[in-house]
């Protein structure tokens, strides 16, 4: 079974979020801003899927790693 084009961009844009997030803490001055920039850009990328509960909810089953 061929995964959905969305789910596929879900998983890139979680693997994203968490690594600026980790960066983020890392980094000052201007630097710190353009990730943080970076990091709401895809915050508000994954804010389309907040609607999809089985989206949501089958991307946790199928990932248990993440929980």
């Amino acid at each position: 079974m061929t995964p959905e084009p969305d789910y596929e961009e879900f998983a890139m844009l979680l693997k994203k979020q968490f690594e600026l997030m980790r960066l983020v803490d890392h980094y000052h001055g201007e630097k710190k801003v353009e990730l943080l920039t970076e990091l709401v850009q895809v915050e508000s990328q994954l804010y389309r899927f907040r609607d999809r509960k089985d989206f949501l909810v089958r991307f946790v089953k199928e990932n248990p790693k993440l929980g």
